[in-house]
C-alpha cells in the first residue's frame, strides 16, 4: 500500500477520510478479488484503498460532484501505480 498518498484541497469533500481507514477494513472482511460496494462514493478513498487491496470497486453517489472528483483521483492513483511499476 501507498502511504505515501494524500488528498489534496481540491479532492476533498465534506466527509474524506483517509485511504488507510477503509484499505484496514478492506483486508479484514474481504478477500483478493472480492467486490466492494461502495455506495456513498464521496472523493474515491474507499475505491482507492480497494485497489490497493487488489479488489474490485463498484462505487456510487447522489451528487455528480462527488462521482466526477472520485474518478479524477481514482484515475490519478492508477496513473501514479502504472508510472511506479515503469520505473522499475
Amino acid at each position: 500500500m501507498d502511504n505515501e498518498y494524500r488528498i489534496s484541497k481540491e479532492s476533498r469533500t465534506s466527509s474524506t477520510f483517509p485511504v488507510e481507514l477503509p484499505y484496514r477494513l478492506i483486508q479484514l472482511y474481504t478477500y483478493t478479488g472480492d467486490i466492494v460496494l461502495n455506495p456513498f462514493m464521496g472523493s474515491g478513498s474507499t475505491a482507492i484503498a480497494a485497489l490497493q487491496s487488489n479488489r474490485i470497486y463498484v462505487g456510487y453517489d447522489i451528487s455528480a460532484e462527488h462521482v466526477k472528483l472520485a474518478e479524477k483521483r481514482i484515475a490519478l492513483y492508477q496513473m501514479q501505480k502504472r508510472q511506479m511499476s515503469i520505473e522499475f
